[in-house]
C-alpha cells in the first residue's frame, strides 16, 4: 500500500518537484561532464608537459567538485524544504487519519528517492552528451588535434558522481525524517495562514537611503576604474559594493511601493494593488536574499566572462606567437659568435633528424636607446619595463628579417641604405613605438641617420620566446648599417619534420643545455602551447565550472523563493478570484511578480560585471602582455538558457499551484 502511495504521489507531485528535479539534473550533468574531461582518449596521447597540465586540471576540478558537492547538498536540502512546506497540509491530513510519523517519513523518503534516481540518471545522460562538447572545447583550448577526439564514457567520473549524489540524497532523506518527526499537527494545518506584516517606509527615508546606495556604488566604480589596486583598496571596493547593494535593494522596495502608491492611475490599474502587496509581503527578508543573489550573479558573470574571454584571446594569440617549432638563442658575449646548428649537433642533438627547414639570424646592439623613441617626457611603462628607457634597442639586418619571414611563409621587405622599419608586438610599448614613427620617424645608428620607410609598425614574431609576444621594439635596417655594430645574440629557428616527436626535442635540449650559467636559451612551440597557453585553458575551465555552479545556485534560490511565496499566499489568489479577477489578469500579475524578482538582481549584477570584467581583463592583459578581447557571447547564451529556463519553469509551477487551489 505504501509503495503504491509513494508511486502515486511521485507521479501526481512531479510538477511540484520540477525545480528540485531541474536543479539536480543540471548539477549532476555538470558534475559528470567536467570530471570526465581527463578520460577523453585524446588526453592520453599528449606530450609530457601537456599530460602533466591535464593531470593537474583533473586534480583541481576534483578538489573543487567536492567543495561544490557540499554547496549542492545545502541547495538540495533548501529545495527539499520547499517541498515539505508545500505539502504541510497533506502531512497534517495523514496525521489526522492516524498515520504514524515514521510511516509518513517513509513515504516522503520514498518519493525523494524516486525523484532523485530519475534526476540522477537523466543528468548522467545529459552529462554524457555535454561532456563530448566540453571535450572538444578542451582540445581546442589546449591546441590538440581534433582528429584524436573520440566519444568517451568516463567510468571514474560516473562512479564519483553516483557516490557524491547518493550521499546528498541520504542527507536529504535523514533531514526529511528529522523534520517530520518534530512537526506539530496544528502548525501543519494552519501553515498557509502565516505571513509577514506589511511595513512601508517613509518615502523620504527610502529616497535618502536609495541616493546613499547609489553614491556608495558610484564610489566603488571610481575605485575599480582607478590604477591603485592595493589590498586596502580591494577591501574598500568589496565593502562599498556589499553595503551599497544591501541599501539599494532595501530602499528600492520601499521607494518602488511608495512611487506606485502615489501614482493612483498606475496603482489602481488592473491588479497592481495586489502586485504591490505581494512584493511588499516579504519585504524584510527579500532585500537580503536579493542582495546576496545579486552579488553571486555578479561573481558568476564575471568569472564566466573573464575566463572565456582570456581563453579565446590566448587561443587566437597562440598561432602568431609561435611561428616556428623551436628556437635556440645564444648570447654572443658568453658563447662567442657561433654556428648554433653545429654546436647543438656536437652536444648530441640530432638536429638533422628533427628539422626540415631552419634559419640563423643575428641581433645587434645599437647606440640608440628606447628613451630616444619616447616622444612624451612622461611615458607610462609597466612595472616590469621600468629599466627599459636606458636599454639599447636591438637591430637586425633586412636580409636576416627576410630569412625569418620566408621561413614563416610571409612577405619580405626591401630597404635602401637610409631607411629603417620598426617591428613591435609588445602591448606595453606598442603605442609608444607607433607615436614615434608617426611623429618623428628618424633614428641615428652608428653615425647613420635613417628615416622610417613606413608610418606603420611591423607586427611580426622574429624570435620566438616562452611567454607570448614580447618584442618591445626592434629596428630593421639595411645590411651595410649593421657592419659596424656589436653582435648581441645569434638566433636559430626551425620547422620540424612531420615525423618529429616534440617530446624528444625537449628531452634533447634539456640534456644539451642543462647548465644555467651558459648563454643558451631555448623554447619550442610545444612548450609554449603546453605551459603558457595550456595554463590559461585550465584556468578557463575552472572559471566556467565555478561560474555555472554559482549561476545554478542563484536561479534555484530565486525559483524556490517564488514557489514558497506563492504557496504561502495561495489564499490571497483565491480571494481575488472570488472578487471577480479574470484568470488572465491573475496570471499576468503572477508573471510580473516573478519577473521583478528574477530580473532586477540580474540587471544590477550585469552593470557590476561590465565594470569588473573590464578592469580584470585590463589587469590580466598587462600581466600576460596581450590585448584581451571581451567576448561575452558564450556567457550571454548560457545565462539566457539557464536563467530563462528556470524563470519559465518557476512561472509554470506557480501557476499550477494557483490553479490547483481553484479546483479545490
Amino acid at each position: 500500500m505504501y509503495f503504491k502511495l509513494i508511486l502515486k504521489n511521485s507521479k501526481k507531485s512531479f510538477k511540484d518537484y520540477s525545480i528540485y528535479f531541474l536543479t539536480l539534473m543540471i548539477a549532476v550533468s555538470l558534475f559528470y561532464s567536467f570530471n570526465s574531461i581527463q578520460s577523453q582518449q585524446a588526453m592520453t596521447s599528449l606530450s609530457a608537459t601537456k599530460g602533466l597540465l591535464t593531470k593537474q586540471m583533473g586534480i583541481f576540478i576534483g578538489i573543487i567538485s567536492y567543495i561544490i558537492a557540499i554547496i549542492l547538498a545545502a541547495l538540495v536540502v533548501y529545495s527539499n524544504l520547499f517541498l515539505l512546506k508545500r505539502r504541510k497540509k497533506e502531512i497534517g491530513i495523514y496525521m489526522t487519519l492516524g498515520m504514524e510519523k515514521g510511516k509518513i517519513s517513509r513515504i516522503f523518503v520514498g518519493e525523494t528517492f524516486i525523484i532523485g534516481v530519475v534526476a540522477m540518471w537523466t543528468g548522467l545522460l545529459l552529462g554524457f552528451i555535454l561532456s563530448q562538447g566540453l571535450s572538444m572545447i578542451a582540445l581546442k583550448l589546449l591546441a590538440i588535434d581534433f582528429s584524436l577526439f573520440k566519444v568517451t564514457f568516463s567510468s571514474p567520473a560516473f562512479v564519483k558522481t553516483i557516490i557524491c549524489f547518493a550521499i546528498i540524497f541520504l542527507v536529504v532523506m535523514i533531514f526529511n525524517v528529522l523534520v517530520i518527526s518534530k512537526v506539530k499537527l496544528i502548525d501543519l494545518l494552519t501553515a498557509s495562514r502565516k505571513n509577514e506584516t506589511i511595513k512601508v517606509q517613509n518615502k523620504w527615508v527610502s529616497i535618502t537611503i536609495f541616493v546613499g546606495s547609489i553614491l556608495l556604488l558610484a564610489r566603488a566604480g571610481v575605485l575599480i576604474s582607478g590604477d591603485d589596486m592595493r589590498a586596502d583598496n580591494f577591501k574598500a571596493i568589496a565593502f562599498l559594493i556589499c553595503i551599497g547593494t544591501l541599501l539599494f535593494f532595501y530602499s528600492l522596495s520601499g521607494a518602488l511601493l511608495t512611487f506606485i502608491k502615489n501614482n493612483k492611475k498606475l496603482y489602481l490599474k488592473e491588479l497592481n494593488t495586489f502586485l504591490c502587496r505581494q512584493i511588499g509581503s516579504k519585504i524584510h527578508t527579500n532585500f537580503i536574499s536579493m542582495s546576496v543573489i545579486c552579488l553571486l550573479l555578479t561573481s558568476s558573470i564575471s568569472i564566466l566572462g573573464t575566463g572565456i574571454s582570456v581563453a579565446l584571446t590566448m587561443n587566437n594569440h597562440a598561432e602568431s606567437s609561435a611561428p616556428y617549432d623551436m628556437t635556440i638563442v645564444s648570447n654572443v658575449k658568453k658563447e662567442g659568435d657561433i654556428d648554433i646548428f653545429q654546436i647543438v649537433t656536437k652536444r648530441g642533438i640530432p638536429i638533422n633528424d628533427y628539422v626540415k627547414d631552419y634559419v640563423q639570424i643575428t641581433s645587434y646592439m645599437s647606440d640608440w636607446t628606447y628613451k630616444q623613441t619616447f616622444i612624451e617626457k612622461d611615458v607610462t611603462l609597466w612595472e616590469l619595463d621600468k629599466g627599459l628607457a636606458n636599454m639599447a634597442m636591438p637591430v637586425i639586418s633586412v636580409s636576416d628579417y627576410n630569412k625569418a619571414m620566408q621561413l614563416q611563409g610571409k612577405n619580405t621587405v626591401k630597404l635602401s641604405s637610409g631607411e629603417f622599419l620598426l617591428n613591435c608586438n609588445y602591448k606595453g610599448t606598442k603605442d609608444i613605438m607607433e607615436d614615434f614613427i608617426k611623429l618623428n620617424g628618424s633614428v641615428t645608428i652608428n653615425g647613420n641617420t635613417l628615416k622610417t620607410q613606413s608610418k606603420q609598425l611591423l607586427n611580426e614574431t622574429i624570435s620566438m620566446t616562452s611567454v607570448d609576444n614580447n618584442d618591445r621594439g626592434t629596428l630593421v635596417v639595411s645590411d651595410n648599417v649593421v657592419k659596424g655594430l656589436e653582435k648581441d645574440s645569434n638566433i636559430f629557428s626551425g620547422i620540424y619534420k612531420e615525423s618529429t616527436a616534440p617530446d624528444d626535442v625537449i628531452k634533447s635540449c634539456v640534456k644539451a643545455f642543462s647548465n644555467p650559467k651558459e648563454g643558451f636559451l631555448y623554447t619550442t612551440k610545444t612548450m609554449m602551447y603546453d605551459m603558457y597557453f595550456g595554463t590559461q585553458a585550465i584556468a578557463s575551465f575552472l572559471c566556467s565550472y565555478i561560474g555555472l555552479i554559482l549561476l545554478i545556485i542563484c536561479v534555484a534560490i530565486l525559483a524556490l523563493q517564488q514557489l514558497t511565496e506563492t504557496a504561502d499566499n495561495i489564499h490571497r489568489y483565491g480571494l481575488i478570484k472570488k472578487l471577480g479577477a479574470e484568470p488572465a489578469s491573475i496570471n499576468s500579475t503572477l508573471f510580473k511578480q516573478i519577473a521583478i524578482y528574477f530580473f532586477v538582481p540580474l540587471m544590477l549584477s550585469s552593470l557590476y560585471s561590465v565594470v569588473i570584467i573590464k578592469k580584470i581583463t585590463m589587469v590580466l592583459g598587462e600581466f600576460l602582455n596581450i590585448n584581451i578581447s571581451i567576448n561575452m557571447m558564450f556567457t550571454v547564451v548560457v545565462f539566457l538558457v539557464v536563467y530563462g529556463g528556470y524563470f519559465i519553469t518557476t512561472y509554470v509551477a506557480c501557476k499550477k499551484i494557483i490553479n490547483e487551489n481553484d479546483e479545490r
